[in-house]
């Protein structure tokens, strides 16, 4: 109520608050698109359709891509390099929509947003369709981009997916991973989906290849151990399980860490 209060006097003495300081202020507070009427979406969308094409528009939607297109792909960056699950996808489809909006000519949201979209799809909508289209305009307008490809691959590999075929999968992550090769997840995915065929020659490849690109990683660094134990190779298996259990969180990892390792030392003392 204080504040409230406070904001009545400030408006009485000072009179509204322009555009430009609304968005400021909005966009000092990160307040992107909540709350109605107050964020920087609603406050530039009004502005906009009031005074299209004007100057203060014009500045103002070079602010707010300022500020909105690094913090999406900074969201972008954490999933490529990571693989987070607990991104919301539909928060970033709406960033980058919002941005397609400020900038319609720039190829590199247009590519982010059919992403964005395609991931939304898969993930919480579960429409593998859906998903596959969007990720296909994403290649459109970059036949590069190592997400969508990868994105194309789970709609492939999914066992729910109506499109489940393992060699599509497999053909789709070989061409992210071709696309960029510091790419982690295409070759740590080839990696298991050969472990889960008791391949583990090709297997201890990909694997191998995926730990060059994240090094430190326990879950590949524990799926070494396991390939390198089904190849009799003991002490081999023995460093990687090493190497991943102070780096494991999970009390399930580290109790099958444990356990591989009592394999190993019996392994060893035969």
């Amino acid at each position: 109520m204080v504040g409230v209060a406070v904001a009545a006097l400030l408006y009485a003495i000072l009179g509204p608050r322009s555009f430009p300081q609304r968005i400021d202020e909005a966009l000092a507070g990160r307040r992107y698109f909540a709350p109605p009427g107050q964020s920087v979406y609603d406050i530039y969308i009004e502005e906009a359709k009031n005074n299209p094409g004007s100057e203060q528009v014009r500045a103002a939607g070079t602010k707010i891509r300022a500020a909105l297109e690094p913090a999406a792909q900074a969201e972008i960056d954490r999933f490529y390099r990571d693989s987070v699950t607990e991104l919301k996808w539909d928060e970033l489809e709406r960033y980058y929509a919002f941005l397609s909006a400020l900038a319609p000519e720039s190829r590199d949201i247009q590519v982010r947003l059919a992403y964005a979209e395609g991931q939304r799809k898969l993930s919480k909508d579960r429409d593998h369709r859906g998903a596959l289209d969007a990720y296909w305009r994403a290649l459109r307008l970059d036949p590069k981009f190592a997400l969508a490809l990868n994105g194309i691959a789970k709609v492939y590999v999914q066992d729910s997916s109506p499109l489940r075929d393992e060699a599509m999968a497999v053909h789709y992550y070989q061409r992210a991973s071709e696309a960029d090769p510091s790419f982690t997840w295409p070759l740590k995915n080839l990696g298991e989906y050969h472990m889960r065929r008791g391949e583990w020659e090709i297997a201890d490849t990909y694997m191998s290849r995926a730990l060059t690109t994240s090094p430190e990683r326990p879950s590949i660094l524990m799926s070494l151990g396991r390939i390198r134990f089904n190849q009799q190779r003991y002490r081999d298996a023995r460093d990687y399980y090493t190497r991943a259990r102070p780096r494991v969180t999970s009390g399930d990892d580290l109790r099958r860490i444990d356990s591989a390792l009592e394999q190993i030392r019996q392994k060893l003392d035969d």
